[in-house]
């Protein structure tokens, strides 16, 4: 009777296995970053440095929307962000944040001094590649979503000789 009870369970267990299998679903290059549409469907990106482009893929990663970035000439790219908002107007709508700076050769003993040196831009665009705002001579960014509103706070430092001064600039993109 116990043999019995216990193939059965053996049996029960096996089959309940059975119905939630783990499966494999693909695979993406690791240097693709995640953004989750406002209806939760999860799109991936990357940069293509040579082309100045954003890819942007579906999770079978098949391209979704290729997008001109337009980077200054002699400039290199930092970091990116995607804002997407969906409006009735404006649907899967994407604006792109990115970070540039210049191309600057320093001698290898000052390789300090080219990091504390680098002046940033922070520039926003819509996916036609229009310009929204562009803000030189920066440090830092993040974009924050404040009671479904997105904000940009963009940190900056003036130096003038030995002092600086360091304050945040704030911008909503409520209209976006």
């Amino acid at each position: 009777m116990k043999k019995f009870l216990i193939i059965t369970q053996i049996l029960l267990f096996s089959v309940a296995i059975g119905f939630a299998q783990i499966s494999y679903e693909g695979k993406l290059d690791a240097n693709m970053n995640i953004f989750q549409l406002k209806d939760g469907t999860l799109k991936f990106y990357k940069v293509d440095p040579e082309k100045k482009k954003l890819l942007v893929f579906n999770a079978d990663n098949s391209l979704w929307r290729s997008i001109d970035l337009l980077i200054p000439k002699g400039h290199f790219i930092d970091g990116i962000a995607i804002i997407n908002t969906a409006s009735i107007e404006n649907e899967n709508q994407l604006y792109i944040v990115f970070r540039c700076y210049p191309q600057r050769i320093y001698p290898t003993e000052e390789i300090s001094d080219f990091f504390s040196k680098q002046i940033f831009t922070v520039n926003v665009i819509d996916e036609n590649g229009n310009f929204l705002l562009k803000i030189p001579q920066t440090n830092e960014y993040r974009l924050l979503s404040v009671n479904g509103n997105n904000k940009l706070l963009v940190y900056k430092t003036e130096n003038m000789g030995f002092k600086s001064k360091s304050h945040i600039e704030i911008y909503g993109f409520d209209n976006y």
